[in-house]
């Protein structure tokens, strides 16, 4: 349909995602409004930084998805420059595939959360998310490959969804209720940080080094935020705690 009329046609579907929010029901319970840039503001930011192993439990915001950020704005470039697929062939299977298995990915990783906790979900489905950048790794090893592409897109958007409702839910128990719309912001923009820095270093690495080596550092960049979940189990399990109704 052409690039004009796709952009239109995305533009009409993120109108219609915003009918639910405007009929949506508000919350029984409202929060105080600010009354200053220090409410709104400075109080937030002093409650994060003053918690208990707070800077850990940031730079596990930071260090989370640090992996998946390495190699994944890059996935559309290798498919098309590194393997040759062509752009139809990365639309319906990056993009139209991809969507529908990171939908099943987050419904998936919802329903397991409440049997896991959220120490054990962040743990398990960031290994997940980690080890699906593999599948890339293969692919690049194999090469122009239908199946392989299909299975490669699959796994990686699963894991995905799922290792992305976990991190969700851990934003939203490091939020304070007071001031959870601030934080809520601030952590989502910090978790940004490393998709921004790690962007161009990934192009770079790419140059130096080939697409397969891109995917393996990929996993291998999962693994601090993996050790550092594990060495804030019990502060994790508090925030659970703290969270819950």
């Amino acid at each position: 349909i052409g690039w004009r009329n796709s952009y239109m046609l995305m533009a009409v579907l993120m109108v219609l995602a915003t009918v639910p929010t405007v009929f949506g029901p508000e919350p029984e319970r409202q929060a105080e409004l600010p009354r200053s840039l220090r409410d709104a503001v400075l109080l937030p930011l002093r409650e994060l930084a003053t918690r208990p192993a707070a800077t850990g439990l940031l730079a596990v915001v930071l260090l989370y998805k640090f992996g998946n950020w390495f190699s994944g704005p890059l996935t559309g470039v290798f498919l098309v420059a590194g393997l040759h697929f062509t752009p139809a062939d990365v639309g319906v299977v990056n993009k139209g595939l991809g969507i529908v298995a990171t939908i099943i990915g987050v419904f998936l990783g919802g329903a397991l959360m409440p049997r896991l906790g959220l120490f054990r979900s962040l743990l398990a489905f960031g290994i997940l998310q980690a080890a699906s950048t593999l599948a890339f790794m293969l692919l690049a090893l194999v090469g122009h490959h239908y199946g392989m592409m299909v299975l490669a897109v699959g796994i990686e958007n699963v894991a995905w969804g799922m290792g992305t409702a976990a991190f969700v839910a851990y934003l939203m128990a490091l939020c304070d209720h007071r001031y959870t719309a601030f934080q809520f912001a601030l952590l989502s923009a910090f978790d940004s940080f490393s998709r921004v820095f790690l962007g161009p270093l990934s192009g770079y690495f790419v140059e130096h080094a080939g697409w397969a080596m891109l995917f393996l550092a990929s996993a291998l960049l999962a693994l601090p935020g993996l050790m550092l979940i594990l060495a804030l189990q019990r502060r994790i399990e508090s925030l659970e705690r703290v969270a819950a109704p």
